[in-house]
């Protein structure tokens, strides 16, 4: 997936069972992977990191693919950090200082083509996503 000019490596997390899960258990990441995650509607989101024990960084993005915000997520933390927002519809999850190392932040754009492409690698219709 592209996000501006810069690729990055996703696991794309659909399902409610994959997004509780999201990268709880994951020692570490390769660089430029990370999870997206894929909500049916746009709204308010917040993340925490229960059973996570690696830095990250989450970017949330709006329907149409622009990152609203970036936040930073503590290892093990249970305390929620909610979005500004309630047009949030993705979330990339990253290692810390992903976004700051590669000039990404507010008003970077998503290909949404290739999110559109994953979804329906997975086998289901990007059309339930909004897409």
């Amino acid at each position: 997936m592209k996000v501006n000019d810069t690729t990055l490596h996703l696991q794309v997390a659909l399902s409610q069972s994959e997004q509780a899960r999201g990268l709880m258990f994951r020692e570490s990441l390769d660089k430029d992977h990370g999870m997206i995650f894929v909500f049916k509607e746009a709204g308010s989101r917040a993340f925490w990191m229960r059973n996570t024990p690696i830095r990250l960084d989450l970017a949330y993005i709006d329907p149409s693919g622009k990152i609203l915000e970036v936040r930073k997520l503590y290892p093990y933390s249970e305390t929620t950090v909610p979005s500004r927002s309630d047009a949030v519809q993705f979330v990339i999850e990253m290692n810390r200082g992903w976004f700051d190392a590669n000039n990404l932040g507010p008003g970077s754009q998503l290909d949404l083509t290739t999110v559109a492409n994953a979804i329906t690698a997975r086998g289901q219709t990007p059309a339930d996503f909004g897409l």
